[in-house]
C-alpha cells in the first residue's frame, strides 16, 4: 500500500526535509506499486559509499551503470529491510534537494549486497545535464512496479466427454407443489328483497369558502430588524498546472473583496486529489498560485471561499 505522509504545509525546504526524515524512520513492509522516499547525501566517489551516502560509478547520468547506496539514510534510519523488497524492473529517481535542475531517473537491475551498502545495476531513462554536487542532500524515490511470474498461457482445448454413469437410486419424495390458480367467478345470483331504510347519515362537509372581502388599509411599517449574518462568497475555476507555472486570479475576477482572508484549495482536475502549491493572497485580494516540483502536470481546479 502507498505510504502516507503526515500533513504539513510543504512551503519550504525545512518542512519538506522533515517529512522525508519522518518517513525514513517509519518505513513499513510494502506491496508492489508503492512509492518510497528517502534522504541521503551525494558523493562524487565512484566506489564504496559511507553511511548516509549515495553515488554512481561515473560523473554523468547518461553513462552511469551502477548506483551505490548506503543501508542507512543521512538522518540515520536503517532501511536494509526496505531494500530487500526492491526487484529488477523497479525505478529510482534522484534529485539534489535544493536544486531541481540536478536529477536523474533509472530502471533498477538485481542488487548486490555489499554489507553496509547496496549496488544496483542501472538502465538510464532520463536526466538533467548535471549530477548533484558533492556532499549535497539528495532525495531518493523508489517506485515498485510490481513483479511475479509471466502472463497466464492460453486455455487448452476441451477434453472428450466421459462415459455415462449408472442410474442412481430413486430420490425421496419432493415437497408439495404450490397452490393452483383461483377458478373463474360464478354467475351473479338474483337480487334480494329491499331492506328497511337506514338511519340518517352524518352532517355533510362544510361548503366552500365565500369570496374574499376587499383588502384593508396598509398598516404602518415595522421597525428594522437586526443585521443578519454575513454569507460566504465562493469562486471556482479550472486552469493549467505544471512545475513552475504561476497563475494569478485578480480580485476583479473572483469578486470576493480586497482582503487576505480568502481560503484557497487546489485539486487535480482529473483525480480530484488535493494539491499543495505555493499560495499567496495580496492585501488587494489578488490570489497567486505557484506550482512546485511535486505538482503533477495537467488541469487544476481552484476553489476560493471568503
Amino acid at each position: 500500500m502507498p505510504v502516507k505522509l503526515p500533513y504539513r504545509a510543504l512551503h519550504d525546504l525545512i518542512d519538506a526535509q522533515y517529512n522525508f526524515e519522518w518517513l525514513e524512520t517509519h518505513w513499513p513492509a510494502v506491496a508492489s506499486g508503492s512509492t518510497l522516499l528517502g534522504h541521503w547525501r551525494w558523493t562524487t566517489g565512484t566506489g564504496a559509499v559511507a553511511a548516509g551516502q549515495v553515488g554512481a560509478n561515473t560523473a554523468a547520468w547518461t553513462t552511469a551503470t551502477i548506483l551505490n547506496i548506503s543501508k542507512t539514510t543521512d538522518p540515520g534510519a536503517d532501511v536494509s529491510n526496505m531494500f530487500k523488497t526492491l526487484q529488477a524492473g523497479d525505478t529510482i529517481y534522484l534529485q539534489e534537494e535544493d536544486d531541481a535542475t540536478r536529477w536523474g531517473r533509472y530502471t533498477l537491475g538485481t542488487a548486490t549486497d555489499n554489507g553496509t551498502y547496496m549496488s544496483f545495476p542501472l538502465t538510464f531513462i532520463k536526466g538533467s545535464a548535471s549530477m548533484p554536487l558533492n556532499n549535497r542532500p539528495v532525495l531518493v524515490e523508489f517506485t515498485q512496479g510490481g513483479g511475479g511470474g509471466g502472463a497466464p498461457g492460453p486455455v487448452g482445448p476441451q477434453g472428450p466427454q466421459g462415459a455415462t454413469g449408472s442410474t442412481g437410486p430413486t430420490g425421496p419424495q419432493g415437497n408439495p407443489g404450490p397452490q393452483g390458480a383461483q377458478g373463474a367467478t360464478g354467475p351473479q345470483g338474483s337480487s334480494g328483497a329491499t331492506g328497511s331504510q337506514g338511519a340518517t347519515g352524518p352532517q355533510g362537509a362544510t361548503g366552500p369558502q365565500g369570496a374574499t372581502g376587499t383588502q384593508g388599509a396598509t398598516g404602518p411599517q415595522g421597525a428594522t430588524g437586526p443585521q443578519g449574518p454575513v454569507g460566504l462568497g465562493y469562486y471556482s475555476a479550472t486552469g493549467p498546472g505544471s512545475t513552475g507555472t504561476t497563475w494569478t486570479i485578480a480580485q476583479t475576477t473572483h469578486l470576493l473583496g480586497a482582503k487576505r482572508g480568502i481560503v484557497v484549495q487546489v485539486q487535480d482536475g482529473t483525480t480530484g486529489a488535493v494539491e499543495i502549491p505555493d499560495i499567496s493572497v495580496a492585501a488587494n485580494g489578488d490570489v497567486t498560485i505557484t506550482y512546485l516540483a511535486s505538482v503533477g502536470a495537467g488541469a487544476k481546479l481552484v476553489t476560493l471561499v471568503a
